[in-house]
């Protein structure tokens, strides 16, 4: 749309222009936006080209369905308010009233490159605050005083306590948590471990990718969901259909992944643990009590002076070298509401009143009086993961039988075959569905199961195909109506137990049979997974004729 800069058309309504550098100065201004709702605008955006994060940017303007005009556009037009959500001299080309605010936690990291100065955080240098000398921007949003201390001088006087509208939104949305945890998978006998990477040389992703694929195949599938939050820039670098590709096993092994796009503030709220970095998604879910553990801690690119710094202190460290279920269940144990307390109310100032104070803030800029009463407050939105293509029907599977004398109690635990391995699930068997593809877990499964083996009679005859079909299969499993039928091979006698998970009672049967049980009569087990306790009754039936 081509808009004549010479003369405008008129409009009741104030002009706002958005100013969106790369995807996360946008993703906050969308959040500042919310806090406008119900209030008469004339809306339209640009984009402060230069940015090698910028990738998928115009996609996601059009997708929000704003007015895009071209930075000449911009510059010719007086605007009654504009807003961004990054910083640096090329908005200082802009007429109007500007706010300017941090697109996440604060200011805490030092880039030389945005700064010129190795001593302050970015944001809150002269170099990107000046222009000609001169301070362009109306007002300085802070999320909290402790900033204006580290704040260029010559800008001080501009900045006012804002407060960080993300954190407010968080805090009222955490009465969803359940709703939340339900849409990723979890319950409350599944843990939820989300693992966050922020970007640059010093992120988790930069230095400890490996461990991605470490969770997902040393973490019983049963027991825990891993979910992985990426910050937008690596999104820009890699594209999403390369991180896709890369972490296919991933998530054909379960795993979930938060699209740039996508609420990966609900899979925080929801999470029992977060392994992450120095990036603002592990401020905001400490500031929440959920544990972290961190794998990487950003070196000094922290600013030391920054309530970052002291969480990152504070934090417990992820031992990769060791037990990772050991140290996440241990994380969980300890988890303290108000543990990072201290760095949290060096970071986050007015809450509660951050929605009003932005609001408020730019009526003020574009000469308005702002509406009376709160803004009205909306939830962090339902996450909607990205899910692998297909779901994989191999295991690693371990059952450990309770030692007490009559119990007859069976854990078990699975692990994606994909991933895992018997070297990282020792004692395990390979257990496979009838639907399996992939030809090495065919030939080597010791446990095959077929959940659609037909009527009674059908899956009796599956049971004598079977061994010829999976000649190295130890035990043949057959869901046929509410019964569960089961032949170790070559035997011919066949075990009965009511409909349940064919896979838990697969493993667990054929467990029993090595530690050297028998089934002569009927028998009562007790098979655990994730903290439930099934309890079956397995008996034997007549044996099979062979074909």
């Amino acid at each position: 749309m081509k808009i004549d800069t010479a003369h405008p058309p008129p409009s009741p309504r104030p002009r706002l222009l958005l100013v969106a550098r790369n995807l996360t100065s946008l993703n906050r201004i969308g959040t500042v936006l919310l806090t406008l709702m119900g209030t008469p605008w004339s809306i339209d955006a640009v984009i402060d080209e230069g940015s090698k994060y910028a990738d998928g940017l115009e996609e996601r303007l059009r997708g929000l369905h704003f007015r895009r005009i071209d930075w000449e556009q911009a510059r010719a037009i007086r605007w009654d308010a504009i807003l961004a959500a990054h910083v640096n001299g090329r908005l200082a080309e802009l007429q109007g009233p500007m706010l300017v605010v941090a697109h996440g936690a604060g200011y805490n990291r030092r880039l030389f490159s945005s700064t010129h100065d190795e001593t302050v955080s970015a944001g809150l240098s002269c170099h990107e605050l000046l222009a000609g000398g001169k301070v362009f921007a109306r007002v300085i949003g802070l999320s909290h005083e402790e900033q204006r201390a580290r704040l260029c001088f010559a800008a001080r006087s501009r900045a006012k306590e804002i407060g960080d509208p993300l954190f407010d939104q968080m805090v009222s949305s955490r009465g969803r948590r359940k709703r939340y945890r339900k849409i990723l998978g979890v319950g409350d006998e599944r843990c939820l471990v989300v693992i966050s990477s922020t970007w640059n040389d010093h992120s988790l992703m930069a230095t400890r990718e490996d461990l991605v694929r470490r969770l997902v195949a040393e973490l019983p599938r049963d027991r825990f969901q891993v979910v992985l939050v990426l910050h937008v820039n690596i999104w820009a670098e890699r594209t999403r259909a390369a991180i896709e590709v890369a972490y296919g096993k991933e998530l054909a092994a379960g795993m979930l992944i938060i699209a740039p796009d996508d609420s990966w503030q609900a899979a925080v709220i929801a999470a029992d643990v977060l392994i992450g970095d120095h990036g603002s998604v592990v401020f905001y879910a400490g500031s929440l009590g959920v544990p972290l553990l961190l794998a990487a801690d950003g070196s000094t690119e922290v600013d030391p002076a920054s309530p970052i710094a002291a969480l990152r202190d504070e934090a417990d460290r992820l031992d990769v070298s060791a037990d990772l279920r050991v140290q996440i269940e241990s994380a969980m144990r300890r988890r303290d509401e108000n543990r990072f307390a201290a760095a949290v109310n060096r970071m986050f100032g007015n809450q509660g009143r951050s929605w009003a104070t932005l609001r408020d803030t730019l009526h003020d800029l574009a000469g308005i009086a702002p509406p009376d009463g709160e803004p009205l407050m909306v939830p962090i939105p339902d996450p909607s993961p990205i899910r692998g293509s297909y779901e994989s029907t191999a295991f690693r599977v371990k059952t450990i039988i309770d030692p007490t004398p009559f119990d007859r109690h069976l854990e078990v635990e699975r692990f994606p075959a994909i991933l895992a391995s018997p070297d990282t699930s020792p004692h395990s068997v390979l257990l496979i569905d009838t639907e399996e593809v992939h030809q090495p877990f065919i030939e080597n499964a010791e446990i095959v199961v077929n959940r659609d083996a037909g009527h009674y009679r059908e899956a009796r005859q599956w049971l004598v195909d079977g061994q010829h079909d999976w000649p190295g299969a130890a035990l043949l499993v057959a869901v046929t109506g509410e019964l569960v039928l089961m032949r170790f091979t070559p035997d011919s006698l066949v075990l009965q137990a009511p409909r349940g998970d064919p896979v838990l009672l697969g493993a667990a049967i054929h467990q029993w049979r090595v530690e050297g049980f028998q089934i002569n009569d009927a028998v009562e087990l007790r098979i655990g997974t994730s903290g439930a306790v099934h309890v079956t009754v397995v008996r034997p039936l007549l044996p099979l004729r062979s074909a």
